[in-house]
């Protein structure tokens, strides 16, 4: 005859604490919630609320724990990624995608409705929570280097017939060029909208002493390369 012998491990039947989602993603951030990137991510997110309230106002705060969703742009510049247009709506349609299937309604009724636009992101809401994964999942692996500045100039510089970068030279391009290629091209710009950023950029000092009216982009050198358009624009540093 036979006789078996079993042992159940009750252990195995008894459930792990549930994780919140936070807890979760947490784990992809290199030093999880105990490090700086997920300090600023909170900090910024509540910031963001009082923004949203209005920065000066002497009314009393009201702490909802929830941000619209047209805030999302600034507080992912706020954390170092910069999102294009085309960024933006992949984010959008992932949030009301979500949003949606919580309340069981049909999806493309909401996301494929573009006319409302920011009227509709000022009315949708998203917890810190749901921030947190969409800012884990959208993040760039790794940061733009100066590989990625100079591949950009020799694009630009082949569509717009430009010369140099012989003999270990800097690839230039006239700036000209370039303004036009960012009013032009790709997700276009106005000349404004680069005229503020080119300000909020340099500061307001590169206007000091020059006549009322005068361009910002006038002020600009002839000529840029990445590393100058890097350094002395963008104001990164050298590596």
């Amino acid at each position: 005859g036979v006789v078996n012998l079993w042992r159940v491990n009750l252990d195995a039947l008894t459930p792990e604490p549930t994780k919140s989602k936070v807890e979760r993603y947490s784990g992809l951030l290199d030093e999880g919630m105990a490090g700086q990137e997920f300090s600023d991510i909170t900090n910024f997110f509540y910031y963001s609320q009082l923004r949203v309230q209005g920065e000066d106002t002497s009314e009393p705060r009201s702490i909802t724990g929830k941000v619209p969703l047209s805030e999302v742009p600034q507080l992912m510049k706020a954390l170092g990624y910069y999102l294009s247009e085309e960024d933006m709506r992949v984010m959008r349609s992932d949030v009301l995608f979500q949003q949606a299937a919580r309340k069981a309604k049909h999806y493309a009724e909401a996301a494929d409705d573009e006319d409302e636009g920011g009227s509709r992101d000022d009315q949708v809401y998203i917890t810190f929570e749901d921030f947190f994964v969409l800012y884990v999942n959208y993040r760039p692996s790794q940061g733009l280097g100066d590989d990625d500045l100079s591949d950009a100039f020799s694009r630009l510089s082949e569509i717009s017939s430009g010369g140099g970068g012989k003999d270990g030279r800097p690839l230039e391009l006239d700036t000209e060029k370039l303004v036009g290629a960012l009013c032009e091209r790709g997700e276009k710009m106005t000349k404004e909208e680069i005229e503020k950023c080119l300000l909020a950029l340099l500061g307001e000092d590169i206007l000091e002493g020059e006549p009322p009216g005068t361009s910002v982009i006038s002020l600009l050198p002839r000529v840029l390369n990445h590393k100058s358009f890097a350094e002395d624009i963008l104001g990164f540093s050298e590596a």
